[in-house]
């Protein structure tokens, strides 16, 4: 029910950045057919102690599905259904990433070159010094 009120709803745009564990699964569900909100944990923890109902998967789930269906009666909530990024967004987010892996590498070169000619310096010095 929920599921298909949502499928009729048009494409929002895409909301906020997520943490990497919970996309492939957004993503599979969404490519699924149903409707996925990345929802704020912080959020769905202070809702489930609203409802003062005690910790179990099944109540969990009952929980979430409740919190969706409240979410869902906020005005612009079509704004917080998750949109995986375009392929084109992905290349770019691949390009950035790999760019910041070679900027990261290339500190870490620099770092142990100059760690490597401050500690041959001060070999240098203590040789070189007459005893």
């Amino acid at each position: 029910m929920l599921s298909s009120t949502l499928k009729t709803q048009g494409r929002p745009r895409r909301h906020g950045k997520h943490r990497r564990s919970e996309v492939p699964a957004a993503k599979a569900i969404h490519r699924a057919g149903i409707a996925v909100i990345i929802a704020n944990p912080r959020q769905t923890h202070q809702f489930a102690q609203s409802q003062s109902l005690t910790k179990t998967d099944a109540k969990d789930a009952q929980m979430l599905a409740f919190f969706a269906q409240m979410m869902t009666q906020k005005e612009g909530w079509q704004t917080m259904l998750y949109q995986p990024p375009t392929e084109a967004e992905e290349v770019l987010e691949a390009l950035v990433n790999r760019r910041n892996q070679l900027v990261d590498m290339r500190t870490a070169e620099k770092n142990q070159s100059a760690s490597g000619s401050r500690n041959a310096s001060r070999k240098r010095q203590t040789t070189d010094c007459p005893v």
